[in-house]
């Protein structure tokens, strides 16, 4: 493992196993999202994906889609620690003050704050991999340690023409100091 900080930009890359993570040090503003959650194995076959495929059904139902929309992720749950079908993840958009939450999803207000973030890309079936390299390989050299908000993916190049399966995010870890 080599860490490097880059002091002006607040910029920490890490190495394990050949592959190089890139993490910045940004302020998230706070999301109030629309969201929809599953119950289970993140990685369970295809359900995560199947909760992508009925958020986005509702979107569009809602004609809520346009240009730089977020969606946010939100895996709540360390799979090693939570029981595999006590796991949450939530798939959501962000929505105004005003929206109005219907029978099919829920609101929440998520709080802002210092965050280190990684840019992913990749299949889901590999995002896991992502954010325990962002644990095990960054977070121990990096003078923070984790804070006790949601830890986010948040996505807004939803027309990134990306290989089948495949997709971009940012790891959004809440980070305070040691």
């Amino acid at each position: 493992r080599k860490a490097s900080v880059n002091r002006i930009g607040h910029r920490v890359s890490a190495n394990l196993k050949g592959i190089t993570m890139r993490v910045e040090i940004r302020e998230i503003p706070p999301y109030r999202i629309a969201y929809m959650r599953h119950f289970g194995p993140y990685g369970a076959r295809g359900a995560i994906a199947a909760l992508w495929i009925d958020l986005w059904r509702w979107i569009r139902s809602r004609d809520l889609v346009q240009p730089g929309m977020l969606t946010v992720g939100i895996g709540h749950d360390a799979p090693g620690i939570v029981a595999q079908q006590k796991l949450r993840y939530d798939a959501g958009v962000s929505v105004g003050h005003d929206f109005k939450p219907d029978r099919t999803v829920d609101i929440a207000n998520l709080p802002g704050g210092k965050s280190a973030v990684a840019l992913f890309q990749g299949p889901a079936t590999v995002i896991t991999d992502a954010w325990t390299r962002l644990y095990t390989a960054w977070l121990p050299g990096s003078g923070y340690q984790p804070e006790d908000r949601p830890r986010l993916e948040l996505r807004r190049d939803h027309g990134l023409h990306l290989p089948a399966g495949h997709f971009r995010c940012e790891l959004c870890l809440p980070i305070g100091p040691l």
